[in-house]
């Protein structure tokens, strides 16, 4: 039963860091799209991709937390009770993000959809950080089996801290791909291939080099006394991360494995590919730069 909670408990997740880090990446473009003549298609292109969607992406969050607290309670409280500084500063930045991104379009006032604008896109990049935080300091064994640990020394850490901004450039790549697709879909060519060079860029600042790294290897932490968090994790970067736990059924020895292909190589591939295309279409020198960016 244990496993079962522990496989929903990841797909949620997997989906909420795929569907809801595209919509935080959004938010990172809006921040970075220029000034308002510069930025104003980038940002409506933003706009029309994130409307029909962004409050159901959070859903997949309510739904992480419910099988959560009602699967593991012990894992629940242990998080909760050591990282509550992050959480609650990731909930404030998610509430004010809503805020910005509802009130731009209907308050009155130049002023007021600039700061309701900033609001969403600077609330954008706290979220995830914070959110990576979290993950990162779970992943470095800094939360005590019983909870109430450090409220800030457990996450105000090297490996924290990069694993928070690893999740702001994820998001963005995610976004950048998305919006890529949302982009064609709608026959425009130039914000197509101004987010194909995006994608890129991102995509090169979540890889970190020019080859992909050895797989990372986390071993697991106990959390309670039947339960490991988070388990072994191999992340394999543009491939796959592949979660490890213990069977609860014959007392951790054995274990379970599951892989899951994440956006990686294919995207960046397909992304060069058409960079590539659209470069030799509009004579410019695009596939030189896209080349010294290739993480492969």
């Amino acid at each position: 039963m244990s496993t079962a909670a522990a496989v929903i408990l990841w797909t949620g997740a997997t989906f909420y860091a795929i569907f809801g880090g595209a919509d935080f990446g959004g938010g990172f473009w809006d921040l970075f799209a220029g000034n308002p003549e510069k930025g104003e298609r980038p940002r409506m292109a933003i706009q029309r991709s994130l409307t029909p969607v962004w409050e159901a992406n959070h859903v997949w969050l309510i739904f992480i937390l419910v099988v959560l607290w009602t699967a593991f309670p012990d894992v629940f409280s242990a998080i909760f009770t050591t990282l509550y500084v992050p959480l609650v500063l990731a909930v404030l930045g998610i509430v004010l993000r809503g805020s910005g991104f509802a009130f731009r379009k209907s308050v009155e006032g130049l002023r007021e959809r600039r700061a309701a604008g900033a609001t969403f896109a600077l609330s954008s990049i706290v979220t995830p950080f914070f959110m990576g935080t979290v993950v990162g300091a779970i992943a470095a064994g800094n939360v005590p089996a019983a909870g109430h640990g450090d409220a800030f020394s457990t996450w105000l850490q090297p490996l924290p801290l990069f694993i928070g901004a690893m999740f702001v450039a994820t998001s963005a790549y995610l976004a950048a791909v998305f919006l890529v697709g949302d982009t064609r879909r709608v026959g425009d060519h130039e914000m197509e291939l101004y987010f194909e060079k995006r994608a890129l860029a991102a995509g090169a600042v979540a890889d970190g080099k020019k080859s992909p790294p050895k797989p990372k290897y986390y071993k697991s932490v106990k959390i309670g006394d039947n339960f490991y968090a988070p388990m072994k994790v191999t992340v394999k970067p543009y491939t796959k991360v592949t979660w490890r736990w213990p069977s609860l059924e014959s007392g951790g020895g054995d274990t379970h494995d599951l892989d899951f292909d994440v956006l990686g190589v294919g995207s960046q591939d397909a992304l060069r590919k058409r960079a590539k295309q659209h470069a030799q279409k509009d004579g410019n020198d695009y596939p030189s730069a896209a080349s010294k960016s290739d993480p492969d």
